[in-house]
């Protein structure tokens, strides 16, 4: 009788579990920190997540600042770089989480087996912008900042073009592909931004043809099984129904609830995903910054009544009695205010249907002008009335303002092109306008700074692969003189120009100086120390007369950046 109790007891207990639910199934978040010693690179394009969920790839720089791809499993606690990945910029899967595919300095792409062993060559690039990979060995690419689409075998060969920008709306290139599961259907993203600051997401196929618009973005969007498109909109993750067979939306974006931090490669997504629906994203880590001097000998003296907040850069007045300031507003929008350093008090000068960013002081200190990064204008604002001018309406290329001529007459900006990269241009402020080439290389020309006379362009070019610092006669198509080896990066001249101040990229916290030597034939005597910026300074810039910089420090010891995965994160939607 006992036996038959239990047995009884047991069937009973078998049959509750048999009908018992479902436990309930909530979203897990969990951090991985990046490598030791090693500093995660603070772009929504570091981190990838495999296809299988398996692995986190990321990219870390070591302390020359040079970036490398590391891989760690989930599970397990210590992850490991793969040889060869140096300056690596953005990469991708395969679909079989066996290998990934890595620009290289954005002139090579390459793939390499996690397993272990050397990269393999795949294709070159000029300027990447993103890729992807299917299960029938097609890889799409973006090899150019301005163009299309490129389909390339993944065991290499020529790209070839299936892809053009919509040059009748202002784009200039097309970006970040992302295969849907079919392997034939794709995502990508138009760019430049339009004047609502959003992109266009396509729809696109391997067949060349008319692509499907599907809708505006904030950021690239990636495809999630099953069935969702994820993006961002007022920088939150959101995700929308989408059906991956007829490629069309359904219902509204549901607010996943986390803000990814954001990507310097315009149109790129902000997270990546799994097959099996994991998400894999940076954070966002934005400490407050304080304002403060410090002289040459090293000793800081704050900005009185200044409030510490989300600051970018600041960029002295010619008379040293003001500064301007870029900051980011509660919504996460571009600002750019005016600090009287006296008071300590901040003025915006910008509107909120701007998306200011590389403001520069006219010399008079009357005007001040930025990039307008919403339609990639230049714009010359008035202080005493508001009154703007803009300049470039008509030319949607990517640019990036450098500064105001000391004769006022030009602003030196730089603009990519789809075949020399980036070069760098003078617009004259008064006339026609019309830009004229100051450097213009195969490689990308950047940083800008002219001397005082107007002569001569101090930059740096990435021609043998390592950013290093140049100095050319405007518009000469002659010999360059180099001024750095291993790395570099231009700070100013002097103000009456007999010297070059600029750092090398192994000691980057120490300005070096050099004398100007010859008239005609420009040379550097040997470089001698100068300064010795802190370590854990964000932004510095000297006052006119170069005894004291102004400098952004954290208010706060930040937070070490980590990668957040978010798994079942479809659970805590609203069911259709």
């Amino acid at each position: 009788m006992a036996a038959v109790a239990i047995a009884a007891a047991a069937a009973t207990w078998f049959a509750a579990r048999a009908w018992a639910p479902a436990p309930p199934v909530h979203p897990v978040r969990f951090e991985i920190s990046g490598p030791r010693h090693r500093e995660l690179l603070p772009d929504a394009a570091s981190v990838s997540l495999s296809p299988d969920g398996q692995t986190v790839a990321m990219i870390a720089t070591d302390s020359s600042f040079t970036p490398s791809i590391w891989i760690r499993r989930l599970d397990s606690l210590t992850p490991r770089e793969l040889p060869g990945t140096e300056n690596a910029t953005l990469m991708f899967w395969s679909p079989d989480s066996r290998y990934l595919a890595f620009f290289a300095g954005d002139h090579l792409l390459s793939k390499i087996a996690i397993a272990g062993g050397e990269p393999e060559r795949i294709c070159e690039v000029k300027v990447a912008r993103g890729g992807t990979w299917n299960r029938n060995g097609v890889i799409l690419l973006a090899p150019y900042s301005n163009g299309g689409i490129y389909r390339v075998s993944a065991s290499g060969g020529e790209p070839v073009a299936i892809t053009q920008p919509d040059s009748t709306h202002g784009e200039t290139g097309n970006r970040f592909p992302f295969f849907l599961p079919d392997g034939h259907h794709f995502l990508y993203t138009g760019v430049p931004a339009g004047a609502d600051g959003k992109f266009s997401l396509y729809v696109g196929s391997l067949q060349v043809g008319a692509p499907q618009p599907l809708m505006r973005v904030e950021s690239g969007a990636i495809y999630c099984d099953p069935g969702w498109l994820l993006t961002t909109r007022d920088n939150a993750l959101v995700a929308q129904r989408f059906d991956a067979r007829s490629r069309r939306l359904k219902g509204e974006p549901q607010k996943v609830g986390d803000n990814p931090l954001g990507s310097l490669f315009s149109g790129g997504p902000r997270i990546s995903a799994s097959f099996t629906g994991a998400l894999g994203y940076l954070t966002r880590i934005f400490p407050a910054q304080r304002l403060s001097w410090m002289d040459l000998a090293g000793h800081e003296t704050a900005i009185p009544g200044f409030a510490s907040g989300l600051y970018g850069n600041t960029i002295v007045s010619p008379d040293g009695r003001r500064a301007l300031l870029e900051s980011l507003s509660d919504d996460f929008k571009n600002i750019v205010s005016v600090v009287d350093l006296e008071r300590g008090t901040v003025s915006r000068v910008t509107t909120p249907d701007e998306s200011p960013t590389g403001p520069v002081w006219s010399p008079d200190g009357r005007r001040i002008a930025y990039l307008n990064m919403s339609n990639q204008t230049l714009v010359v604002r008035s202080l005493a009335d508001g009154s703007t001018r803009s300049y470039l309406a008509a030319d949607h290329a990517y640019k990036t303002l450098e500064e105001w001529s000391r004769d006022g007459r030009y602003l030196l900006f730089g603009r990519l092109d789809a075949t020399t990269k980036f070069d760098i241009w003078l617009l004259p402020l008064e006339g026609d306008s019309t830009p004229r080439v100051a450097v213009r290389t195969a490689a990308n020309d950047a940083g800008a700074r002219l001397s005082p006379d107007g002569r001569r362009v101090a930059f740096t070019s990435d021609e043998t692969g390592v950013p290093e610092v140049y100095v050319q006669d405007v518009g000469s198509t002659g010999l360059k003189y180099q001024v750095t080896t291993g790395g570099g990066g231009a700070w100013y001249w002097s103000r009456d120009g007999k010297s070059l101040v600029f750092v090398r990229a192994d000691r980057p916290r120490d300005l070096l100086r050099a004398a100007v030597q010859g008239k005609e034939e420009f040379s550097l005597g040997p470089p001698k120390p100068f300064l010795r910026l802190p370590e854990d300074m964000t932004y510095a810039y000297p006052d006119s007369v170069e005894k004291r910089f102004l400098m952004l420090l954290p208010a706060e010891k930040p937070d070490r950046q980590t990668i957040t995965v978010l798994q079942n994160w479809q659970a805590a939607l609203r069911k259709p």
